[in-house]
């Protein structure tokens, strides 16, 4: 049977552009309508069903999906381990310049099935989806336009809904059979949609002020070891930390060897759209002759270095250029134990299981250039009432945040740095029996994250003024 050919979408939006209905034409905005001076009096703005609901007319746009081109791969050294495989892999992934708008992406993982010898069993570690993505950014030929990490990642994700995080936990992999130990392990696909600045509601980039000679990529480290990735014990409890087929009988299928402990690469997909000509010419050529702007958001991250005990107190400082007005402060208090275990989420007291254990840390503190933003306040107004604006938030142990927004949407506010945010934690075993009971207090270590959240602005001097002109004209943006 012949294969048919792929779909052209930049044909099939042009195609759908020119084959409105007529009720389409009422419900957006079209330049070239073949309307009467009344029809347009009454269409321009506004349009009525038959319940008189006011509809507001809204530009068309044509969404598709397309898998971002791998541009290489680089193999990167990992000292702890001379005598194993590579820890990390860094990718670069090309995004379609042909769009006119990126508004998502998606990370698709294979997991391969494994079948462990007898006397072992194993799980994939909690999150996997989301901690494979250990660092990546998105850049214009040199230019770095925004960074994540696997840490901030992991406070974002604490920060959506319970129903949104409800379903991003089963696509990226947090689902009994993956997170079940057992003997056998299945194949499965893991997604997960990275918290770019362009992902955000209401949010993307817009690729129309990118010319198709310019390099728009995501560079991005993932963890491909298997042998960091899955928890493996011996049917009697005790923790593996090697692996080989003397514990790994077969992965997907076939006999384990050294060179198999290593995950496929991963793919990662855009979602893109194409608008209506008009209104790309009119965000090429503003009405007021000035260079198109951007605003994106971006974070600062404090150097980790220190590791603690309960009891001590923890300390970061995120220094910050005079240009940058931070509106959030998210955090994370993350367990070494787990970490030592290949379970790199957990912010709580118990490292084998953050759902049973407490959280880590009780007071905290925030100077902005050495002046109490906040001193010695309650640890749970930054993870239980830390998001007044939405009541069906509930962050999990170790993790928080303290922002000036009102609504996490469309920050308005934030709070003027000269030079540095101090942060400072009392690292707690917050178990309330510890006061009435016996109990042994935790004895783990901890390490701690934090970011400093803030807007940056893109001018774009010189880019493309049509699509035509995307062929030959090189894009060139200042970052404010």
């Amino acid at each position: 049977m012949e294969q048919a050919d792929e779909i052209n979408q930049k044909d099939r939006y042009l195609g759908l552009r020119t084959a409105f209905t007529a009720q389409q034409k009422k419900l957006h905005v079209l330049e070239d309508l073949p309307l009467s001076a009344s029809e347009i009096d009454i269409y321009k703005n506004q349009a009525y069903t038959s319940f008189s609901l006011l509809q507001q007319k809204a530009s068309w746009y044509y969404p598709y999906k397309a898998k971002m081109e791998k541009m290489g791969i680089t193999i990167n050294s990992d000292n702890d381990t001379p005598n194993s495989l590579p820890t990390t892999s860094t990718i670069k992934f090309r995004l379609d310049r042909e769009a006119h708008n990126i508004y998502g992406s998606i990370l698709e993982q294979n997991l391969p099935s494994i079948i462990f010898n007898p006397g072992y069993e194993g799980h994939w570690t909690p999150d996997i989806g989301l901690v494979i993505l250990q660092r990546g950014s998105l850049k214009l030929g040199t230019k770095s336009i925004y960074n994540i990490d696997c840490a901030y990642n992991l406070c974002q994700r604490e920060q959506l809904s319970r129903s949104d995080k409800e379903v991003i936990n089963e696509e990226m992999g947090n689902i009994p059979v993956l997170q079940t130990f057992s003997e056998k392990l299945p194949t499965w696909k893991v997604l997960y949609k990275p918290p770019w600045d362009y992902s955000k509601q209401r949010k993307n980039f817009p690729i129309l002020f990118i010319g198709l000679n310019d390099e728009l990529i995501h560079e991005i480290t993932f963890i491909r070891n298997i042998e960091k990735l899955l928890i493996v014990r011996k049917t009697t409890g005790e923790l593996v930390k090697k692996l080989d087929s003397s514990i790994i009988k077969s992965i997907n299928g076939f006999p384990c060897t050294s060179d198999m402990l290593s995950l496929p690469e991963p793919d990662i997909y855009g979602l893109y759209a194409y608008k209506d000509m008009d209104e790309c010419d009119k965000e090429r050529n503003p009405c007021d002759g000035k260079p198109p702007n951007y605003w994106v958001e971006d974070r600062i991250a404090a150097p980790v270095s220190n590791i603690y005990n309960i009891g001590e107190e923890g300390r970061c400082v995120i220094t910050f250029p005079k240009t940058r007005s931070p509106y959030k402060i998210d955090f994370f208090i993350q367990n070494q134990t787990s970490v030592s275990n290949n379970y790199y989420s957990n912010g709580s007291t118990n490292s084998e299981n953050h759902s049973t254990g407490y959280n880590t840390y009780d007071s905290i503190s925030i100077k902005i250039d050495n002046k109490y933003l906040v001193n010695k306040s309650n640890g749970i107004y930054f993870n239980r009432f830390a998001s007044e604006f939405d009541k069906n938030i509930k962050m999990s142990n170790g993790y928080g945040i303290y922002t000036t927004s009102i609504n996490n949407d469309n920050p308005k506010s934030g709070f003027a740095v000269d030079k540095e945010i101090e942060i400072s934690f009392t690292i707690k075993d917050t178990n309330p029996f510890n006061s009435i009971s016996d109990n042994i207090l935790c004895q783990d270590k901890f390490k701690v994250y934090a970011f400093a959240t803030f807007y940056k602005e893109i001018v774009f001097k010189t880019y493309p003024k049509n699509d035509d002109e995307k062929r030959t004209i090189s894009t060139e943006m200042i970052i404010d």
